[in-house]
């Protein structure tokens, strides 16, 4: 969702949850447990979503930017080499034209033959602020550059997308996060669960009723989505037809974001505190505490499937919004701030492991 959007949202949820209280406090969980020197990799404004381009060499990650403080800006698509870490801007060809506005959320990367396939959320592609307008733009991922080859379009099942994830085959789930500001008021589970079939080039909700989908990841036989306001991590099982069926509650954990794999397990990023992260939204230098789980999802009545591995009060970084881990280093990245955090080495002891 559109982050000007956003924030009256979680006006709303900080006065209903009674959380705009000046003592607040959140439990602060030491890097020094598991992570060792951090350094700051400056990339560009908002990177909130990235993804791991195995198929260039070096290898880098993929990042979404956009300066969410100011979203009437423009934003982009910036490489991060994993060897030198430095960034660059990827040029964009084939648009002739086609958005008059970039505003890039939500990412995912697959590899078909020898092309390296890249999909992006784009909102507000007509330049005319309306939440309601979205689409995916599919690109070919090269060196340098990223070729636009298809446009995606949907208005019943594109209505509010956050983030999106794609199988090897070409097919996409999608999570649509909230509709109305009335509808959070009264905790109303609106989020959908998008579908698109490339075969048929067909779009179909899969499923419904869940609160505030926000992360995605799409694998052969299930679904995993996380819940920002909703604090729970769920698990469906998937069909050979895109279909959605046992919603399963994997984990209860707050305020969480983006999910990506790691080895067997999870890795999901977490708001600590949503009033923090609108202080933060406000006001740059105001610190939103931060955390990010490994979890393991083939046990989720283990009350310690879900291990915290690195956590900030907002110091090393705030907002934190992905994680990846590559060589013995774990990449943070975050909503707001123009910089992915890399800590190294990484000591993810026990059962995430």
């Amino acid at each position: 969702m559109q982050l000007n959007k956003i924030i009256q949202l979680i006006i709303v949820i900080s006065l209903i949850q009674g959380i705009i209280c000046a003592c607040h406090r959140v439990k602060k969980y030491p890097t020094c447990q598991t992570i060792g020197n951090c350094e700051r990799l400056y990339v560009a404004d908002g990177p909130e979503d990235f993804v791991f381009d195995q198929w260039h060499s070096p290898p880098r990650l993929i990042v979404s930017s956009h300066e969410r403080r100011q979203p009437e800006q423009f934003g982009g698509i910036f490489s991060l080499c994993l060897t030198t870490h430095a960034s660059k801007r990827l040029n964009r060809l084939g648009e002739d034209g086609r958005f008059k506005a970039y505003k890039p959320h939500g990412m995912d990367i697959r590899r078909e033959g020898t092309h390296t396939y890249l999909y992006v959320i784009l909102h507000d592609p007509n330049n005319r602020d309306q939440r309601f307008e979205n689409v995916i733009a599919v690109y070919d991922v090269f060196d340098h550059d990223i070729q636009l080859i298809q446009v995606l379009e949907n208005s019943k099942c594109l209505w509010s997308p956050n983030d999106l994830s794609v199988l090897p085959d070409g097919q996409i789930y999608v999570t649509n996060d909230c509709r109305t500001l009335t509808g959070l008021l009264f905790r109303r589970h609106s989020s959908e669960i998008a579908h698109y079939q490339p075969k048929t080039k067909t779009w179909q909700i899969v499923a419904k009723d869940i609160f505030y989908a926000n992360g995605i990841l799409a694998q052969s036989d299930r679904v995993y989505i996380s819940t920002t306001l909703g604090n729970e991590l769920l698990c469906f099982n998937r069909t050979s037809d895109g279909s959605l069926s046992d919603k399963k509650v994997i984990a209860k954990l707050k305020g969480l974001d983006n999910i990506l794999p790691y080895k067997d397990k999870l890795l999901i990023t977490a708001h600590t505190s949503i009033w923090k992260f609108l202080r933060h939204y406000k006001k740059k230098d105001a610190l939103s505490p931060c955390l990010v789980y490994c979890v393991d999802p083939n046990h989720p009545s283990n009350p310690q499937n879900s291990i915290p591995i690195f956590g900030s009060d907002g110091t090393e970084i705030s907002a934190a919004s992905t994680a990846f881990i590559y060589q013995n280093a774990l990449y943070v990245t975050q909503v707001f701030d123009p910089f992915i955090l890399r800590c190294s080495p990484l000591n993810v002891t026990g059962r995430n492991q």
